[in-house]
């Protein structure tokens, strides 16, 4: 055992030492010389003579002995000491726990080279940090599979997304949007508002209501969204913002469907109201026009052709009054070939304005079906009207 008295004999910086709360220890780089009674308690001694001059090594774990030993040369070539290092140290009755430690080289009163180190037991830190890792996992997982997008964020960071957060920012996995600033997505409309929330949130306890916002998806598209923070104080041992997200797209569609279908009610209503009042007229002219054929029809044989397209217009009057009128869902037997001909006929006027040319194919082999004739003639309307409007300029009739 190495002689020890003349480090002993340096009382002044014992008594310096001696009280500190944290557990100091003397050594000249293989055994103690020194340690002050927090270093006793840490490591379960009775008595500091239990200590001094036993191999420094005997309290490290044989893990850590290259790495302590490569320090304790660099600790004379460092002024300002070594950096904190995490060892696993073994107490005197052979438990282990986790200590974190700093050295610096100090001098004896002979000018002798010595280091001097200080050690905290860590252990309660790591287990608490390492039940927050495993808490955080824990929620991860919990929350990875939720159907509501839920997007965490530090400072503006995006740290976790889970997998509907991902669909709705069309991503292909989370590694497409971890670590990407959440203003990317967030349109510069709302930019302002949005960090002025971040700054209510951070200093709140309430979640935020739910507001509405548009995102920009990694594929440029815009996304209608309403979005509701809050702030988590212990999410990997720091607070972090935790948002729920709402696609609002479908919704939006919807709303756009009642407007326009509110829309085509009253248009209907309103056609239904002409069509009633052109059939009082429309009556009229038929009837004056069946005397006049009475009379002159082997004169004048145009008044056939007008009563033929007086009995048209009717029927497109019809037409419109049946298609534009609520009315229960009644099901018959109907062959397509007639619902197909009274179609073109309410359409044929449009499609001449269009320029374009309706042409009726239909096997006479086709089967009746059962059907409400009204609403199936109002799909054919809607499919002819649309091929109607898209017929290109090249292409000006249409098949049926």
């Amino acid at each position: 055992m190495k002689d020890t008295s003349n480090y002993r004999g340096e009382k002044h910086h014992h008594e310096m030492l001696q009280h500190s709360p944290d557990a100091i220890v003397v050594h000249d780089g293989e055994r103690l010389l020194y340690v002050n009674n927090a270093a006793v308690r840490l490591v379960g001694a009775e008595r500091a003579d239990q200590m001094i001059g036993q191999p420094i090594l005997r309290f490290i774990h044989p893990a850590h002995h290259e790495i302590s030993k490569e320090r304790m040369k660099q600790v004379r070539t460092v002024k300002k000491g070594l950096d904190l290092f995490v060892y696993k140290m073994i107490r005197f009755d052979g438990t282990l726990f986790d200590a974190e430690t700093t050295s610096i080289e100090v001098h004896g009163q002979s000018g002798r080279s010595l280091i001097q180190s200080v050690v905290r037991d860590i252990s309660k830190r790591i287990k608490y940090e390492e039940e927050l890792m495993e808490e955080a996992e824990r929620y991860q997982r919990l929350i990875t599979f939720l159907p509501e997008p839920i997007v965490i964020t530090d400072n503006g960071i995006i740290v976790y997304a889970n997998l509907s957060a991902v669909r709705l920012l069309k991503g292909r996995d989370m590694q497409d949007v971890i670590g990407m600033n959440i203003f990317r997505f967030i349109h510069p409309d709302h930019h302002e508002e949005t960090i002025r929330i971040v700054g209510q949130v951070m200093q709140s306890n309430e979640p935020t209501p739910y507001v509405e916002r548009k995102l920009i998806g990694l594929t440029g598209e815009r996304i209608d969204i309403e979005i509701s923070s809050i702030r988590l104080d212990h999410y990997l041992s720091r607070p972090v913002i935790l948002s729920v997200l709402r696609d609002l797209t479908e919704r939006k569609m919807a709303e756009e469907l009642i407007v326009k279908s509110e829309k085509l009610s009253v248009i209907g209503q309103l056609a239904a109201g002409v069509a009633h009042e052109i059939r009082n007229p429309l009556t009229s002219l038929r009837g004056f026009t069946q005397l006049l054929q009475k009379e002159f029809g082997s004169r004048y044989p145009y008044l056939d052709i007008m009563l033929s397209e007086l009995d048209r217009i009717n029927q497109i009057v019809n037409e419109f009054m049946s298609l534009a009128k609520p009315h229960l869902v009644r099901f018959q037997t109907c062959g397509l070939k007639e619902i197909i001909g009274s179609v073109i006929s309410l359409l044929e006027s449009q499609a001449i304005l269009n320029n374009v040319t309706i042409l009726s194919r239909c096997d006479d082999s086709i089967p009746p079906v059962r059907c409400d004739v009204n609403q199936l003639k109002q799909v054919f309307v809607n499919v002819i009207k649309n091929a109607i409007e898209g017929c290109p300029a090249a292409a000006r009739s249409i098949s049926t």
